[in-house]
């Protein structure tokens, strides 16, 4: 029965780790998918795994949501453009997932643009900046953006790999 569970485990964690690239809580969703399976089965893990999965979970969360906004300040974007970073990384990859009909793409174009958009658009309508600062930041934040989603995904692999290691040991 243990490895039947495993099995199921892992697949369920790989399902996690793809819905990452959707913007999902896919990292939430295994750590809670682990949680569950321990209680279900206890010792399956260690409570110091289930910490280390914690942390990871968290560590994504953070470099998801300051990547974008990272890249407008590194472009010398304001606080305000760093806000539409985020934002607009948030409703652009919900717009791609469902403007560009290739899975995963739709959502990591969507979400850069979105991010390249929401931080232009308010960098723009700050006094004394021009349109080609307006640019510079917008690009920042894009390319702030898709590395948001490299680093989220790194995290969930890093997440995955420990568990599913821990699920057979």
């Amino acid at each position: 029965m243990a490895i039947v569970l495993g099995i199921a485990f892992t697949f369920t964690a790989a399902a996690c780790v793809v819905s990452t690239l959707f913007m999902l809580p896919g990292t939430w969703v295994m750590l809670l998918a682990a949680v569950g399976l321990n209680v279900y089965q206890p010792e399956t893990f260690s409570w110091w795994t289930i910490g280390v999965a914690a942390a990871l979970a968290v560590g994504g969360e953070i470099a998801e949501t300051v990547s974008g906004a990272a890249g407008a300040r590194a472009a010398n974007g304001s606080r305000r453009s760093m806000a539409g970073a985020i934002v607009g990384g948030i409703v652009g990859a919900v717009a791609g997932t469902f403007v560009v009909p290739v899975p995963m793409l739709g959502t990591i174009v969507g979400g850069a643009a979105g991010a390249g958009v929401g931080a232009g658009l308010l960098e723009a309508t700050k006094e004394g900046h021009s349109g080609g600062d307006a640019v510079k930041v917008a690009s920042g934040a894009a390319v702030g953006r898709f590395f948001a989603t490299v680093f989220k995904m790194a995290f969930a692999l890093a997440m995955f790999f420990v568990l599913v290691v821990a699920v057979f040991v």
